[in-house]
């Protein structure tokens, strides 16, 4: 069982909601800590508008950074 969820699935999380996001081709690492901000994930410090569309999958995170 995969704790990453599809990016369709992101309607039913809360606002502000901590998730980890899988995007191979964001960053180097493949993966960012973000928030759902009711309409896309987004994180501080993010350089372009273009981090939402190449989310492929994200994991809810609670408050301290664990899976929820």
């Amino acid at each position: 069982m995969s704790l990453y969820k599809n990016i369709d699935q992101a309607k039913d999380l809360k606002f502000n909601q901590l998730v980890l996001c899988k995007c191979p081709e964001w960053n180097e690492e493949g993966f960012q800590i973000a928030t759902w901000n009711g309409n896309e994930f987004e994180y501080s410090m993010q350089s372009n508008e273009l981090f939402n569309s190449l989310v492929v999958s994200f994991m809810v995170l609670n408050k301290n950074g664990e899976p929820k």
